[in-house]
């Protein structure tokens, strides 16, 4: 078997072991998955349209906006800690979305909730972060350079669908109203636990808030005909080297 049949071979093989479990697991495909790149203010005014959460979710959360400054202090002033509000006495930023503890049932998702515009510097970076309740403890995920979620971890959390709207939950479809904005979703759970199909929390952005993001998330089912496709390219060439000479 030539060396090219080979490498096919292998990766339609370890794309399609993978399915079962996530096809998108960041275990596979390395710790760049999901959005890593900053997110870029205009300078026009920042709306943000929080969706909710699949339907799935238990645990609360709250979506936040920071600037680069509101970000670094509450990192200093120890806001991200375990339990609500950490040691600061209260949070800077900009509330966007409330999920209850416990809430499984998602609101109205064709009705969204509207934040009025953020004003925000043209060209500076907004964080969005994610601070999520799970009843004992509190963790925070945030938008941007994968190393604020942990050193240890360095995973991006923050995943950009595009324009084309958010698949729903259990076979819903696309979810209604999420399309013909810059729509993202947050996991809220680290590696070793998650479905990562990142929409624990769904929120867009409209279009003149924010410059368009470049890195789009892949839909496990694209990975799956892609792997399933490889294995059919690397078979039909086998067959044809096999097959018996015509005359």
């Amino acid at each position: 078997m030539a060396a090219p049949q080979r490498i096919l071979i292998v990766l339609a093989t370890m794309m399609l072991a993978s399915t079962p479990a996530h096809a998108d697991d960041p275990k596979l495909f390395g710790p760049d998955y999901g959005l890593s790149a900053p997110i870029v203010a205009t300078g026009s005014n920042l709306v943000v349209s929080y969706y909710g959460w699949e339907a799935t979710t238990v645990f609360g959360h709250t979506l936040w906006a920071f600037t680069a400054a509101q970000y670094q202090a509450n990192l200093a002033n120890q806001c991200f800690w375990s339990m609500p509000g950490g040691l600061c006495g209260g949070i800077a930023g900009t509330s966007v979305g409330v999920k209850p503890y416990g809430t499984t049932t998602p609101p109205s998702l064709d009705t969204p909730v509207v934040s009025p515009g953020i004003a925000w510097a043209t060209g500076t970076e907004v964080i969005f972060a994610l601070g999520v309740n799970q009843g004992d403890m509190f963790n925070w995920f945030f938008s941007g350079d994968p190393l604020r979620n942990g050193a240890s971890y360095n995973l991006a959390h923050l995943a950009y669908f595009g324009t084309d709207g958010v698949p729903g939950n259990e076979g819903v479809g696309i979810i209604p109203g999420t399309v013909g904005k810059y729509l993202f979703g947050f996991e809220d759970v680290h590696y070793e636990h998650s479905d990562w199909d990142f929409d624990n929390a769904i929120f867009a952005v409209d279009f003149d808030g924010i410059t368009p993001p470049s890195e789009v998330v892949p839909e496990p089912a694209s990975m799956t005909l892609l792997a399933t496709g490889l294995v059919g390219l690397a078979a039909a060439r086998r067959r044809r080297r096999s097959a018996p000479p015509t005359a």
